[in-house]
């Protein structure tokens, strides 16, 4: 599919006559061009919530979201309350959108 010597990085290309990726979109691919980009920024994103996801998850199994509350005169650990009261216990609990 590649053909060009200089690929990934055709700043050095010397074949910009020949090399399909100096040569000029026509109509057709520029609409297939933005419709791949668009569709590797949904990708990115949900590789970044996913990121999000395991790092609040790894929180929450370290304890970073409980805290310590007397109950029957015994120190206990507890979940956090979050925004809107929930005790949070899942990464969902701490931002919203993270549910997968």
């Amino acid at each position: 599919m590649i053909k060009c010597d200089c690929y990934p990085n055709h700043e050095i290309c010397k074949n910009k006559n020949t090399c399909e990726f100096w040569i000029p979109l026509n109509q057709k691919l520029k609409q297939l061009n933005q419709q791949i980009s668009y569709e590797l920024k949904i990708l990115e994103s949900l590789n970044q919530r996913k990121r999000d996801y395991f790092r609040i998850l790894s929180e929450i199994q370290q304890g970073r979201y409980t805290e310590i509350v007397a109950i029957d005169r015994r120190l206990k650990r507890v979940p956090k309350k979050n925004a809107r009261g929930e005790s949070i216990l899942k990464p969902e609990d701490v931002q919203v959108g993270l549910n997968f």
